[in-house]
């Protein structure tokens, strides 16, 4: 039996840090049915297998279809999503993860900070001059020229 801890690393580690197990693992809504997460899982199940399948079809002339690395990444994102299906499947673990959700929410809210920070060039002015340059020439009797500029 794994911790949600546990499987939330494990999540992590197939589909990002503080992946959410509805729309990155499963693709379905928070709200969706038993049915739906069953047959999201089998879809998901199916997609995955089909890669693990590209490695165990050796080619003579070129080797395996995908490297070792990514067969043991697939392998991690299938682990990932059986431990997401036994979370989400059971209603006891999905009320308690989506306390978990909740509660995530309500502190990201809370928390005024910027999680990211753009960066900008110390040279950079926010408030650019719309101010309009105009330059006239005047072309005078005595063939010389006289150039001014308005700002």
């Amino acid at each position: 039996n794994m911790t949600s801890a546990a499987t939330q690393q494990l999540v992590d580690l197939g589909y990002g840090p503080n992946s959410n197990l509805y729309k990155d693992v499963l693709k379905v809504s928070r709200n969706a049915s038993k049915e739906v997460i069953q047959s999201a899982f089998v879809d998901r199940r199916y997609e995955l297998y089909g890669i693990l399948q590209n490695t165990s079809s050796v080619d003579s002339s070129c080797g395996s279809k995908i490297s070792l690395s990514e067969r043991q990444f697939t392998e991690k994102k299938m682990d990932a999503l059986v431990a997401t299906f036994r979370i989400l499947y059971d209603p006891a673990k999905r009320l308690e993860y989506n306390a978990k959700l909740d509660s995530a929410a309500v502190s990201n809210k809370s928390n005024n900070t910027p999680k990211y920070v753009i960066k900008t060039p110390a040279n950079y002015n926010r408030s650019r001059s719309t101010t309009k340059r105009t330059t006239e020439l005047k072309i005078t009797k005595g063939g010389s020229n006289e150039t001014s500029t308005t700002v």
